[in-house]
């Protein structure tokens, strides 16, 4: 009897958890129903022929920043998942910051839901936010379906009352009490705002404000502090933590450091702290600006992230 897969990818190198194959997949209802040799399907069935292909799941881009709603013309859903798509990924999590308004009460996680609405290409979750005043959003937010929160220890920029805001001691460590609670997630820009606003503001006083001069004003140890504090809020409240585009190996270290004592904490990097540098970022420019600017100790470049928000600034 034949099946009834609507589609069937033929003769492709399936990459399993452990070894590739050379395998057909069968397709129904719009999940993967079979791995097997020579399946064989009905004369509505697709066939695509993947021969010296690698066939492998879909990616997940946890930390992707659409706009909506209000500065789509940045990018929004539509054009974002098109290319999330285009690019092999097949689900993404949206930041919640760079909407007006930003993801931070479950009015604006409505509009931010209405935005994403039969726009996007590929599946979606999305961040809600962490941020001074709103320790009693958390929860129904949570209830709503956000995927986790997203804080910065150091400013984020933007512009106007409605924008996202860095979080003070006291809210991080009391969200993070919370968020426990609930058995959710806190992903964090970590770096120190007193020392990288205290150094920002003493260079422009100074008229220093080339790219080298920038990267000087948020060096290393504003990392490594903010590291250090939020992991010690972690192993108090029983948060489990997330960094995100952590930068420089020794801020790792402390993360690795953590985890062997039993913290439930991860961390990410991004590809620029890995292969660009210091005469990267002069010589594209603005372009390059970014925060945090150095990997294993040396600034890199950035344009991701969209005029005047999330981590470039």
């Amino acid at each position: 009897m034949e099946e009834s897969y609507e589609l069937i990818i033929r003769n492709g190198d399936v990459v399993l958890p452990g070894e590739v194959r050379k395998l057909d997949i069968g397709v129904k209802d719009g999940r993967i129903a079979a791995l097997g040799e020579a399946l064989h399907g009905s004369p509505a069935t697709t066939i695509i022929d993947a021969a010296g292909q690698y066939v492998l799941p879909g990616m997940i881009d946890m930390h992707v920043h659409f706009n909506e709603p209000a500065f789509g013309h940045w990018e929004g859903f539509r054009s974002g998942s098109a290319s999330l798509a285009a690019g092999g990924c097949t689900c993404y999590a949206d930041m919640p910051l760079n909407g007006n308004p930003p993801t931070v009460n479950i009015e604006a996680l409505r509009l931010k839901t209405e935005a994403a609405a039969g726009n996007s290409a590929v599946d979606y979750v999305l961040w809600g936010g962490l941020v001074p005043g709103n320790l009693e959003d958390l929860e129904e937010l949570a209830a709503a379906g956000v995927t986790g929160f997203k804080a910065f220890i150091s400013n984020p920029g933007g512009e106007g009352e409605g924008r996202f805001r860095e979080v003070d001691d006291d809210t991080l460590y009391q969200g993070m009490v919370r968020i426990a609670a609930i058995g959710g997630i806190l992903a964090l820009h970590a770096e120190s705002e007193e020392m990288t606003s205290a150094l920002g503001a003493a260079a422009l006083r100074e008229g220093r404000s080339s790219a080298r001069d920038f990267a000087a004003s948020r060096p290393p140890e504003a990392e490594l502090e903010a590291v250090a504090r939020a992991l010690l809020y972690s192993e108090r409240t029983g948060c489990r933590l997330h960094f995100v585009h952590i930068s420089t190996s020794a801020a790792l270290e402390l993360i690795h450091e953590a985890k062997q004592r039993g913290l439930d904490v991860t961390s990410e990097t991004c590809p620029h702290y890995l292969i660009l540098n210091e005469d990267s970022m002069e010589e594209l420019g603005p372009l390059a600006k970014c925060a945090p600017p150095r990997g294993a100790g040396t600034p890199v470049a950035c344009g991701g992230c969209g005029p005047g928000g999330s981590d470039c600034f």
